[in-house]
């Protein structure tokens, strides 16, 4: 899956491809979740009763809580565009 934004600067930028695969979910994880008609890769921030709490690297922003259902799974390698 190649990345898109730069919503998770410095530590993914767009061009890099990262491979998202199953794991234990830790926070701090970089986690994948659809969300209407594209996928958003950002970063576990908490984890609380089943929901996760997940934010980009440069946004000021958290996103909603998602269900567990809702994640797709977590960055295991990014290989950098250069």
């Amino acid at each position: 899956m190649s990345v898109s934004s730069y919503s998770m600067w410095p530590a993914l930028a767009p061009g890099d491809f990262i491979v998202v695969g199953n794991g234990k979910i830790r926070k701090g994880d970089i986690l994948v979740f659809k969300r209407k008609d594209f996928f958003v890769v950002h970063r576990l921030i908490l984890q609380i009763f089943g929901l996760y709490l997940l934010k980009g690297d440069s946004s000021r922003y958290l996103d909603i809580l998602i269900g567990k259902g809702k994640i797709l799974g977590k960055v295991l390698v990014v290989k950098k565009k250069s």
